[in-house]
C-alpha cells in the first residue's frame, strides 16, 4: 500500500462537455384522460339519486294515501311498517352508489369497487324486498316464487349493470388512481 501522495491523476479538462447517451429532444405531448370515469360516474350518481327520489316519494306517497284512505291500506294488504322497512333497506345501496359515483366522477378506483357492491347490495336487497312485499298478495308460495324470479332475473340485470360500470377500466387511459 502506497501513501496517498504517489497517487496521480492524469487527464485534460476541456471546456466543452461531452454527451453521452442524450435522446434527441422531440415534441412532448400530452395525454388527456378518457372521460368514461366522469360520463359513467353522472350516470350512477343520476341513477342513485332517480332510486333514492322514488323510494321516498313511493313511502311518503303510501302514507299520504292511508291516512286519508285508511281502507285502501286493507285493500294492498302490505302494512305500512313493510314498506317503510322494504324503503330503508332500498335506500343502503343507493347511497352507497351516489357516493361511488362522486368518486368515479373524480377518477378514483374506489368508486368502482364501491359502485360494484352497491350493485350486489341492491340485488340482495331486491329478493329480500321481493319476499316481504309479494307474501301479502298470495301467500306464502307467492313470496318465495316472487324472491326466486327476483334472484334470477336480477343477477343478469345487476352483471350488466357491473359491465358498465367497468367500462372506465377497459379504456386506454383512464387516468384512474
Amino acid at each position: 500500500m502506497g501513501k496517498v501522495e504517489d497517487d496521480v491523476f492524469s487527464g485534460s479538462v476541456s471546456s466543452q462537455p461531452k454527451m453521452v447517451n442524450v435522446h434527441p429532444s422531440g415534441t412532448m405531448m400530452y395525454v388527456e384522460k378518457s372521460s368514461s370515469p366522469k360520463i359513467i360516474g353522472i350516470l350512477v350518481m343520476c341513477y342513485y339519486g332517480v332510486v333514492v327520489a322514488s323510494s321516498l316519494f313511493s313511502v311518503v306517497g303510501f302514507s299520504l294515501l292511508s291516512s286519508l284512505e285508511p281502507q285502501l291500506s286493507d285493500e294492498i294488504g302490505i302494512p305500512l311498517g313493510t314498506l317503510i322497512i322494504a324503503t330503508l333497506l332500498s335506500l343502503m345501496p343507493a347511497v352507497m352508489g351516489i357516493m361511488g359515483g362522486y368518486q368515479m366522477y373524480n377518477y378514483e378506483k374506489k368508486g368502482i369497487w364501491l359502485v360494484l357492491g352497491a350493485i350486489a347490495i341492491g340485488w340482495i336487497v331486491s329478493i329480500v324486498n321481493s319476499a316481504l312485499t309479494s307474501g301479502y298478495t298470495g301467500g306464502p308460495e307467492s313470496a318465495a316464487m316472487g324472491a326466486a324470479f327476483q334472484g334470477v332475473c336480477g343477477i343478469f340485470c345487476a352483471g350488466i349493470c357491473g359491465l358498465i360500470v367497468c367500462i372506465p377500466l377497459f379504456t386506454a387511459n383512464h387516468g384512474m388512481e
